[in-house]
């Protein structure tokens, strides 16, 4: 409980849900992982100044080579509740008396959605101001998903997961795989070899069929009540994987020739044992199969100096960052997200500032940049060491 007072503002019946969930012994995912994952925590915290994480499809290109990097991280602001998203908003919804927590606050795509189910009262709280709001969400049907798991709720076009807090653990790798249809909701197509606590290369995969293949036909393999995986001198694969239908966004699968499989896709520690030799003949097909490849960071981001606000844009020009400033490029950042909005209409961003705006989406030839939901100031930073403007 002191980590629910802590946190505050959690519904009553969610907390009571959460009392006799049969979740309850399962502990939180606090393990050693690969750097993609543990750069959530560093997300998390808001006020540290994060390590470089950024990724621009752009960089390297006609010699283009970044001599600079920006060193920042969002400021830990609550905003007013008219600038924030209906999954920030409502945390909670109520559906034929069970609660459903949201997994997190990216939509998702309609292509996952299924057939309306009902009417669910969505709560929330305005952490400024202490009023509870409520709200009526639609709820569909996630494809593939039974309702008593996970279900999808919102209005508009802006549906966001959300997860029964009475959803019974998963005994079995089986039951696991069925639950949540993951061989169809999730790619196992990255993933960083290790030995140890060390990290010896990343590496993709075109094809991962066969290792579903592998995990189908150990439906039997049980859940371990203890701290089973023990990565000391041992080889294992971290496989970084994301789905929009799960809420699941780059988080883990671990498989070890000790023969466990770990994961943290339903946010606590589940851990099975599937035996060595079908670890080991995931591990092996994933070697043979694998490419050598770029390791996945947590977020993407364009980075510069802020030349212009213009209407339902920002233009930030990175040749700040090159080391030859003359084969900088000037990037469109659409500011059509409420997110963006309320970090330039209150964050006190104004032109002439060192920027790096994060983005979820793509950038075209023309360098215009879609899905950006943050932008923030930082400083100019090369080999670690700041850079006097």
């Amino acid at each position: 409980m002191k980590i629910v007072n802590a946190i505050g503002n959690i519904d009553d019946k969610l907390i009571e849900a959460a009392e006799k969930s049969s979740r309850k012994p399962r502990r939180p995912w606090i393990k050693w992982c690969s750097a993609a994952a543990a750069a959530v925590v560093l997300v998390i915290a808001g006020l540290l100044t994060i390590p470089h994480l950024t990724h621009n499809n752009n960089n390297n290109e006609s010699g283009r080579v970044y001599r600079y990097h920006v060193n920042g991280a969002e400021s830990n602001i609550v905003w007013p509740w008219e600038y924030l998203t209906d999954g920030e908003k409502y945390h909670t919804i109520s559906l034929d008396d069970t609660i459903y927590s949201i997994r997190n606050c990216r939509t998702i795509g309609d292509e996952f959605l299924g057939e309306i189910i009902g009417e669910a009262e969505a709560s929330g709280t305005d952490d400024i101001t202490g009023k509870k709001y409520t709200a009526t969400f639609k709820v569909r049907k996630i494809k593939g998903i039974a309702p008593e798991y996970m279900v999808a709720a919102g209005n508009g076009d802006d549906f966001y997961v959300y997860m029964a807090g009475d959803a019974k653990e998963p005994a079995t790798v089986g039951e696991l795989l069925a639950n949540y249809n993951l061989r169809q909701n999730m790619r196992l197509d990255h993933f960083t070899e290790c030995y140890g606590y060390d990290e010896k290369g990343d590496y993709s995969i075109k094809d991962d069929s066969y290792i579903w293949d592998v995990l189908a036909g150990c439906p039997d393999a049980k859940l371990c009540q203890d701290d089973a995986f023990n990565r000391d001198g041992i080889e294992y694969l971290t496989f970084c994987v994301s789905s929009d239908a799960l809420g699941v966004y780059k988080k883990v699968i671990y498989i070890s020739e000790s023969g466990y499989l770990e994961t943290n896709i339903l946010d606590y520690g589940y851990t099975f044992y599937i035996g060595e030799k079908q670890a080991r003949e995931i591990i092996d097909y994933a070697k043979k199969n694998g490419s050598k490849a770029e390791k996945v960071v947590y977020e993407a981001s364009i980075e510069g100096t802020l030349t212009e606000i213009g209407d339902g844009y920002v233009l930030i020009d990175d040749s700040i960052l090159c080391e030859d400033a003359g084969k900088g490029r000037v990037y469109k950042v659409y500011t059509d997200d409420i997110r963006m909005r309320r970090c330039i209409e209150l964050g006190n961003i104004q032109t002439g500032d060192i920027v790096s705006a994060k983005y979820d989406g793509d950038i075209s030839k023309d360098n215009e940049v879609r899905g950006a939901y943050s932008i923030y100031t930082g400083e100019l930073v090369r080999g670690g060491l700041a850079i006097p403007e």
